[in-house]
């Protein structure tokens, strides 16, 4: 069954509207039909399978049947704090990262980030990284799509990780040393409802002043005795943590 994400303002206490981009897939390309069943997906982190009855001009109405009692969120909150790559790369970081779980997703505008954005670009870009935010994870069958926040500096970055349970920095020097244990060791500790922090520096990684600034919150760690692209470093770790706390 088709998935979809809907706001507050679009439930009442059975029923569901669907409108907008999403109104136009399920009318225009899947064709839909009264009686038809899919699953809504609520603000409360609820999903309900649902019955279509009523196809307006700009909206469709469902009703909700059955809560669906399904656990495909991570046990813990994720939040990946990825330093600003070159390219289109942030929009293949958004979608595998939600297809692997992750919470929220905090662009960082790294010492070593070439991309600058302004505020204006900035706006528009966070929109499209929500866009494709939510289309993974309506294809990963999640229940939540992450947040992604507007770019933060970094002493913004630094004021934030004091509310995280773990904090761990991806540091590729700690990899060139050996110390490849740290991570397995973090991950061990984690309990389920825990909320973790991720960080993530650009393609010329982390300076040695944020290293310092970070660690204060939290513990460098490789990924691995293989140094990994920023693009590819979120989707280890979040396979990391599903493999420790889901398998």
């Amino acid at each position: 069954m088709q998935r979809y994400f809907i706001d507050e303002g679009q439930v009442t206490q059975t029923k569901a509207t669907i409108s907008g981009d999403d109104f136009h897939h399920l009318k225009r390309v899947m064709r839909a039909k009264l009686g038809q069943k899919i699953i809504v997906c609520l603000p409360n982190h609820k999903a309900y399978e649902s019955e279509i009855i009523d196809i307006g001009e700009t909206v469709i109405t469902v009703a909700m049947i059955s809560e669906l009692n399904q656990r495909v969120e991570l046990p813990v909150e994720v939040t990946l704090i990825q330093g600003l790559p070159k390219g289109d790369k942030l929009e293949y970081i958004v979608q595998k990262s939600t297809e692997l779980g992750v919470s929220h997703i905090i662009p960082w505008s790294a010492k070593r980030s070439i991309v600058k954005l302004d505020v204006k670009k900035s706006s528009k870009k966070v929109e499209r990284w929500q866009k494709i935010a939510k289309e993974a994870a309506e294809q990963a069958h999640r229940i939540t799509v992450p947040t992604i926040y507007d770019v933060q500096t970094t002493p913004q970055v630094i004021e934030s990780l004091s509310g995280y349970d773990h904090v761990i920095i991806a540091f590729e020097e700690t990899a060139k040393s050996g110390q490849h244990a740290m991570f397995k060791q973090i991950l061990m500790k984690v309990k389920s409802g825990q909320k973790i922090a991720v960080i993530i520096g650009p393609e010329g990684g982390l300076t040695e002043e944020e290293v310092a600034n970070f660690t204060k919150f939290g513990v460098a760690a490789s990924f691995g005795p293989r140094i990994l692209r920023t693009e590819t470093a979120s989707s280890y770790a979040l396979s990391a943590m599903s493999y420790q706390l889901e398998l």
